[in-house]
């Protein structure tokens, strides 16, 4: 009669452990499908923004040809603003700090993050169609100085 209880108690036990670790191992798949979508998200927004490139480019010729200037710089400035938005976009909102044991908010740190490299690929190709990169543009270094040119505060 022990002999099945101590059986018993260790079956409960194993059971009890086995339990528990489905309930971490369901959190914890549950967690990857955020991860999953934002990967699918990226590669559905590059697959777009290739296409997107080629109907840019051939845009900005046309009005290149028709020395239409004002159109052209548009596009340009258009293009910019939606590289910037979506790379802005993409970047991670927050990540775990195993140290503290928390979500920790990224958005101070991806504020920071440079943003120069698109500014002076938009300087080179403004002064391929001879003209001036705004001087505001020109001033650009981080994604805050690009959402900080304009603010609720302004508008109020």
């Amino acid at each position: 009669m022990i002999m099945s209880e101590v059986f018993l108690m260790t079956v409960f036990v194993v059971m009890l452990i086995c339990g528990i670790l489905e309930i971490v191992l369901f959190f914890k798949i549950w967690g990857m499908t955020n991860n999953i979508k934002a990967i699918k998200e990226k590669s559905f927004n590059e697959g777009l923004s290739s296409n997107n490139i080629d109907v840019t480019i051939s845009k900005l010729r046309h009005y290149i040809f028709l020395q239409d200037i004002e159109t052209a710089k548009k596009i340009l400035l258009d293009k910019f603003i939606s590289e910037i938005e979506n790379e802005y976009s993409l970047l991670p909102r927050e990540h775990y700090d195993t140290i503290k044991g928390e979500y920790v908010d990224d958005e101070k740190y991806n504020l920071q993050k440079s943003i120069r490299t698109r500014v002076e690929a938009l300087d080179k190709q403004f002064a391929k169609i001879g003209e001036e990169l705004p001087e505001y543009i020109k001033q650009m270094n981080t994604y805050e100085d690009y959402f900080m040119l304009f603010t609720e505060k302004d508008f109020t």
